[in-house]
Protein backbone atom coordinates (compact mmCIF):
# COMPACT_ATOMS: atom_id res chain seq x y z
CA UNK A 1 0.00 0.00 0.00
CA UNK A 2 1.72 3.35 -1.09
CA UNK A 3 2.86 5.36 -3.98
CA UNK A 4 3.38 8.16 -6.40
CA UNK A 5 3.19 9.34 -10.04
CA UNK A 6 7.18 9.52 -10.77
CA UNK A 7 7.13 11.15 -7.48
CA UNK A 8 6.23 14.58 -6.52
CA UNK A 9 4.91 16.83 -4.01
CA UNK A 10 5.55 16.47 -0.63
CA UNK A 11 6.80 12.53 -1.60
CA UNK A 12 9.28 14.07 -3.75
CA UNK A 13 10.65 16.38 -0.67
CA UNK A 14 11.09 13.44 1.41
CA UNK A 15 12.89 11.22 -1.36
CA UNK A 16 15.36 13.94 -2.30
CA UNK A 17 16.24 14.36 1.32
CA UNK A 18 17.31 11.14 0.75
CA UNK A 19 18.99 11.51 -1.89
CA UNK A 20 16.53 9.56 -4.21
CA UNK A 21 16.63 11.36 -8.03
CA UNK A 22 16.82 11.55 -11.65
CA UNK A 23 18.83 8.61 -13.72
CA UNK A 24 21.42 7.66 -16.23
CA UNK A 25 22.48 4.88 -18.04
CA UNK A 26 23.68 1.63 -16.28
CA UNK A 27 28.04 2.21 -16.33
CA UNK A 28 29.67 0.39 -13.97
CA UNK A 29 30.28 -3.16 -12.90
CA UNK A 30 27.83 -2.03 -9.37
CA UNK A 31 25.02 -0.65 -11.17
CA UNK A 32 25.31 -4.25 -13.22
CA UNK A 33 25.16 -6.25 -10.28
CA UNK A 34 22.74 -4.48 -8.61
CA UNK A 35 20.21 -4.68 -11.93
CA UNK A 36 21.14 -8.53 -11.63
CA UNK A 37 18.57 -8.39 -8.72
CA UNK A 38 15.73 -6.48 -10.33
CA UNK A 39 13.09 -8.92 -11.80
CA UNK A 40 12.93 -9.50 -14.76
CA UNK A 41 9.78 -8.28 -15.72
CA UNK A 42 10.80 -4.83 -15.87
CA UNK A 43 14.41 -4.59 -15.70
CA UNK A 44 15.08 -3.35 -18.86
CA UNK A 45 13.66 -0.43 -17.76
CA UNK A 46 15.84 0.29 -15.44
CA UNK A 47 18.71 3.50 -15.22
CA UNK A 48 21.54 4.36 -13.04
CA UNK A 49 20.42 7.04 -10.59
CA UNK A 50 23.95 8.68 -9.79
CA UNK A 51 21.79 11.41 -7.32
CA UNK A 52 21.35 9.02 -4.46
CA UNK A 53 23.75 10.04 -1.60
CA UNK A 54 24.18 7.93 1.23
CA UNK A 55 26.88 6.61 3.67
CA UNK A 56 27.74 3.28 2.23
CA UNK A 57 26.24 3.50 -1.14
CA UNK A 58 27.58 1.26 -3.56
CA UNK A 59 25.40 1.66 -6.18
CA UNK A 60 21.52 2.99 -7.58
CA UNK A 61 19.16 2.05 -10.41
CA UNK A 62 15.79 4.24 -10.85
CA UNK A 63 13.42 1.61 -12.71
CA UNK A 64 9.45 2.23 -14.14
CA UNK A 65 7.61 -1.08 -13.65
CA UNK A 66 4.68 -1.92 -16.21
CA UNK A 67 1.83 -2.76 -13.44
CA UNK A 68 1.31 -1.77 -9.97
CA UNK A 69 4.03 1.09 -9.40
CA UNK A 70 4.86 4.29 -11.07
CA UNK A 71 8.97 3.63 -10.44
CA UNK A 72 11.18 1.78 -8.06
CA UNK A 73 14.84 2.82 -6.78
CA UNK A 74 17.09 0.56 -5.79
CA UNK A 75 20.28 1.09 -3.62
CA UNK A 76 22.42 -1.35 -2.92
CA UNK A 77 24.94 -0.63 0.01
CA UNK A 78 28.73 -2.05 1.38
CA UNK A 79 26.94 -3.46 4.83
CA UNK A 80 23.44 -4.33 5.61
CA UNK A 81 23.56 -1.86 8.57
CA UNK A 82 23.79 1.05 6.26
CA UNK A 83 20.93 -0.06 4.47
CA UNK A 84 19.05 -0.23 7.45
CA UNK A 85 20.32 3.20 8.24
CA UNK A 86 18.99 4.14 4.83
CA UNK A 87 15.81 2.75 5.38
CA UNK A 88 15.24 3.54 9.09
CA UNK A 89 15.37 7.38 7.28
CA UNK A 90 13.34 6.61 4.78
CA UNK A 91 10.47 6.01 6.96
CA UNK A 92 11.52 8.47 9.90
CA UNK A 93 10.91 10.89 6.84
CA UNK A 94 7.18 10.03 6.29
CA UNK A 95 7.29 10.20 9.30
CA UNK A 96 6.11 6.20 10.14
CA UNK A 97 7.26 4.94 13.14
CA UNK A 98 8.96 1.23 13.61
CA UNK A 99 7.13 -1.66 14.10
CA UNK A 100 3.57 -0.40 14.04
CA UNK A 101 0.96 -2.18 15.46
CA UNK A 102 -0.85 -2.81 12.09
CA UNK A 103 0.80 -4.06 8.69
CA UNK A 104 1.27 -2.70 5.32
CA UNK A 105 -1.29 -5.24 4.17
CA UNK A 106 -4.18 -4.33 6.14
CA UNK A 107 -3.37 -0.17 6.78
CA UNK A 108 -1.12 2.68 4.90
CA UNK A 109 1.59 4.34 7.63
CA UNK A 110 2.91 0.82 8.63
CA UNK A 111 6.33 -1.01 9.14
CA UNK A 112 7.07 -4.58 10.17
CA UNK A 113 9.06 -7.57 9.62
CA UNK A 114 8.17 -9.75 6.25
CA UNK A 115 9.40 -12.45 4.97
CA UNK A 116 9.61 -14.36 1.47
CA UNK A 117 8.91 -18.05 -0.13
CA UNK A 118 12.39 -17.97 -0.54
CA UNK A 119 13.43 -17.82 2.67
CA UNK A 120 14.76 -13.96 2.84
CA UNK A 121 13.23 -11.62 5.86
CA UNK A 122 13.47 -7.75 6.06
CA UNK A 123 11.55 -4.91 6.93
CA UNK A 124 8.53 -3.06 4.85
CA UNK A 125 6.92 0.42 5.30
CA UNK A 126 4.05 2.09 3.05
CA UNK A 127 3.27 5.78 3.39
CA UNK A 128 0.73 7.59 2.21
CA UNK A 129 0.95 11.76 1.92
CA UNK A 130 -2.35 13.07 0.55
CA UNK A 131 -2.98 11.24 -2.67
CA UNK A 132 0.70 10.11 -2.47
CA UNK A 133 1.38 6.57 -1.97
CA UNK A 134 5.23 4.91 -1.20
CA UNK A 135 6.09 1.61 -0.12
CA UNK A 136 9.98 1.04 1.41
CA UNK A 137 11.88 -2.64 1.56
CA UNK A 138 15.24 -4.23 2.67
CA UNK A 139 16.69 -7.02 1.00
CA UNK A 140 19.71 -7.60 2.76
CA UNK A 141 22.16 -4.79 1.55
CA UNK A 142 19.99 -3.05 -0.81
CA UNK A 143 16.30 -1.00 -0.17
CA UNK A 144 13.81 -0.11 -2.50
CA UNK A 145 12.11 2.40 -2.53
CA UNK A 146 8.48 2.51 -4.78
CA UNK A 147 5.74 4.88 -5.47
CA UNK A 148 2.14 4.49 -6.63
CA UNK A 149 -1.08 5.64 -7.31
CA UNK A 150 -3.04 3.23 -5.00
CA UNK A 151 -2.77 1.80 -1.81
CA UNK A 152 -3.71 -1.66 -1.85
CA UNK A 153 -2.52 -1.89 -5.55
CA UNK A 154 1.13 -0.93 -4.68
CA UNK A 155 0.86 -3.41 -1.60
CA UNK A 156 -0.52 -6.43 -4.43
CA UNK A 157 2.18 -5.68 -6.82
CA UNK A 158 4.64 -5.78 -3.80
CA UNK A 159 3.58 -8.70 -1.83
CA UNK A 160 3.67 -10.54 -5.50
CA UNK A 161 6.90 -9.51 -6.63
CA UNK A 162 9.03 -10.44 -3.33
CA UNK A 163 7.02 -13.55 -2.84
CA UNK A 164 5.71 -12.26 0.86
CA UNK A 165 4.38 -15.25 2.58
CA UNK A 166 4.52 -16.73 6.52
CA UNK A 167 6.57 -19.20 7.74
CA UNK A 168 5.44 -22.71 9.22
CA UNK A 169 5.50 -21.48 12.80
CA UNK A 170 3.72 -18.77 12.28
CA UNK A 171 0.90 -20.04 9.76
CA UNK A 172 0.37 -22.77 12.66
CA UNK A 173 -0.26 -19.68 14.73
CA UNK A 174 -2.64 -18.13 12.36
CA UNK A 175 -4.54 -21.21 12.43
CA UNK A 176 -4.52 -21.38 16.12
CA UNK A 177 -6.23 -18.48 16.67
CA UNK A 178 -9.24 -18.07 18.51
CA UNK A 179 -12.56 -17.87 15.93
CA UNK A 180 -13.81 -14.14 15.80
CA UNK A 181 -10.06 -12.49 15.05
CA UNK A 182 -10.05 -11.83 11.63
CA UNK A 183 -6.77 -13.56 10.19
CA UNK A 184 -6.56 -11.03 7.30
CA UNK A 185 -5.75 -8.34 9.45
CA UNK A 186 -2.49 -10.60 10.87
CA UNK A 187 0.84 -10.36 9.46
CA UNK A 188 4.61 -11.34 10.81
CA UNK A 189 6.03 -10.04 13.61
CA UNK A 190 8.70 -11.87 13.48
CA UNK A 191 10.15 -15.81 13.58
CA UNK A 192 7.65 -17.29 15.84
CA UNK A 193 5.12 -14.42 16.17
CA UNK A 194 2.10 -12.46 14.35
CA UNK A 195 0.45 -9.55 15.20
CA UNK A 196 -3.64 -8.67 14.45
CA UNK A 197 -4.78 -5.26 13.72
CA UNK A 198 -7.96 -3.83 15.68
CA UNK A 199 -9.06 -7.07 16.70
CA UNK A 200 -11.71 -5.69 19.31
CA UNK A 201 -12.97 -1.88 19.48
CA UNK A 202 -10.25 0.30 21.69
CA UNK A 203 -7.70 -2.56 21.36
CA UNK A 204 -5.23 -1.72 18.77
CA UNK A 205 -2.77 -4.98 18.22
CA UNK A 206 -3.07 -8.39 20.10
CA UNK A 207 0.67 -10.13 19.14
CA UNK A 208 0.66 -14.23 19.37
CA UNK A 209 4.41 -15.55 19.96
CA UNK A 210 5.31 -19.44 20.02
CA UNK A 211 8.09 -20.27 22.71
CA UNK A 212 10.33 -23.54 22.41
CA UNK A 213 9.42 -24.72 25.98
CA UNK A 214 7.92 -23.77 29.31
CA UNK A 215 11.34 -22.08 30.18
CA UNK A 216 11.84 -19.92 27.23
CA UNK A 217 8.21 -18.83 27.19
CA UNK A 218 8.59 -18.00 31.31
CA UNK A 219 12.04 -16.18 30.43
CA UNK A 220 10.02 -13.96 27.72
CA UNK A 221 7.23 -13.54 30.20
CA UNK A 222 9.71 -12.63 33.43
CA UNK A 223 11.68 -10.20 31.30
CA UNK A 224 8.49 -7.97 30.22
CA UNK A 225 7.37 -8.06 33.98
CA UNK A 226 10.76 -7.46 35.19
CA UNK A 227 10.79 -4.38 32.43
CA UNK A 228 7.82 -3.45 33.59
CA UNK A 229 8.42 -3.01 37.33
CA UNK A 230 6.13 -5.33 38.48
CA UNK A 231 6.68 -8.01 41.03
CA UNK A 232 5.11 -11.31 40.72
CA UNK A 233 1.61 -12.49 42.53
CA UNK A 234 0.33 -8.83 42.72
CA UNK A 235 -3.78 -9.04 42.75
CA UNK A 236 -6.04 -6.41 40.72
CA UNK A 237 -7.06 -4.03 43.34
CA UNK A 238 -9.95 -3.12 41.54
CA UNK A 239 -11.91 -3.97 38.17
CA UNK A 240 -10.14 -0.92 36.58
CA UNK A 241 -6.71 -1.01 37.58
CA UNK A 242 -3.90 -1.80 35.18
CA UNK A 243 -0.62 -2.63 37.77
CA UNK A 244 -1.27 -6.19 38.99
CA UNK A 245 0.51 -10.04 37.92
CA UNK A 246 -1.05 -13.39 38.72
CA UNK A 247 -1.53 -16.86 37.57
CA UNK A 248 -5.30 -17.34 35.66
CA UNK A 249 -7.38 -20.16 34.35
CA UNK A 250 -10.74 -21.92 34.53
CA UNK A 251 -12.56 -21.74 37.88
CA UNK A 252 -15.35 -22.45 39.67
CA UNK A 253 -18.82 -20.62 41.07
CA UNK A 254 -16.89 -19.16 44.21
CA UNK A 255 -14.02 -17.64 41.26
CA UNK A 256 -11.17 -20.24 42.58
CA UNK A 257 -8.75 -21.61 40.04
CA UNK A 258 -9.64 -25.22 39.54
CA UNK A 259 -7.18 -25.23 36.75
CA UNK A 260 -4.31 -23.31 36.39
CA UNK A 261 -3.51 -21.97 32.39
CA UNK A 262 -0.53 -19.24 32.45
CA UNK A 263 0.04 -16.13 34.19
CA UNK A 264 -1.69 -13.06 33.25
CA UNK A 265 0.10 -9.44 33.90
CA UNK A 266 -1.50 -5.78 33.50
CA UNK A 267 0.87 -2.67 33.24
CA UNK A 268 1.19 0.87 31.26
CA UNK A 269 3.64 0.96 28.72
CA UNK A 270 4.07 4.76 27.59
CA UNK A 271 0.39 6.08 28.03
CA UNK A 272 -1.25 3.55 27.36
CA UNK A 273 -2.54 0.20 29.52
CA UNK A 274 -0.84 -3.53 28.02
CA UNK A 275 -2.05 -6.67 28.71
CA UNK A 276 -0.06 -10.07 28.36
CA UNK A 277 -0.67 -13.48 29.85
CA UNK A 278 0.96 -16.97 28.70
CA UNK A 279 -1.01 -19.85 27.84
CA UNK A 280 0.94 -22.99 29.26
CA UNK A 281 0.11 -25.90 26.98
CA UNK A 282 0.56 -24.08 23.69
CA UNK A 283 3.86 -22.50 25.45
CA UNK A 284 2.37 -19.13 23.32
CA UNK A 285 2.63 -15.95 25.09
CA UNK A 286 0.06 -13.18 23.81
CA UNK A 287 0.66 -9.74 24.04
CA UNK A 288 -2.22 -6.66 23.74
CA UNK A 289 -2.38 -3.10 23.81
CA UNK A 290 -5.41 -1.09 24.06
CA UNK A 291 -6.89 2.57 24.56
CA UNK A 292 -8.07 0.93 27.89
CA UNK A 293 -7.87 -1.44 30.58
CA UNK A 294 -11.47 -2.22 30.25
CA UNK A 295 -11.61 -2.98 26.47
CA UNK A 296 -8.06 -5.35 27.15
CA UNK A 297 -10.04 -7.07 30.47
CA UNK A 298 -13.13 -7.74 27.76
CA UNK A 299 -10.49 -8.92 25.00
CA UNK A 300 -8.65 -11.23 27.52
CA UNK A 301 -12.43 -13.34 28.85
CA UNK A 302 -13.56 -13.05 25.34
CA UNK A 303 -10.73 -15.06 23.86
CA UNK A 304 -7.77 -16.41 26.14
CA UNK A 305 -9.42 -19.95 26.00
CA UNK A 306 -11.47 -19.69 22.94
CA UNK A 307 -10.89 -22.04 20.55
CA UNK A 308 -10.10 -21.77 16.74
CA UNK A 309 -12.91 -22.14 14.01
CA UNK A 310 -13.54 -25.94 13.33
CA UNK A 311 -12.90 -24.80 9.44
CA UNK A 312 -8.98 -23.87 10.29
Amino acid sequence: MCAARAVSGAIVLALAALGVGASAAVATDADATLLRRVPPSFRSTCRADEQVKAPGRVAAVTCKPVKGASGVVYVAFHEAKQASRYYALAHSKLKVPSDTESDCASFYDSESPYRTMAGSVGRVFCSRHRHEHTIAWTDARIVAIATGDDDDSLYTWWAHLVGRTLNPTQRALLAQLPGGIDRASCADNGDASIKCADPMDDVYVVRYTRYEDANALAAAYGSLIAKAGLSSNIAPPDEGSCSYETNWGFVDENGAITQELGRLACYEKGYLPYLLWTQDNGIVLTEAEGGNTGALQAFFHTYATARPPASS
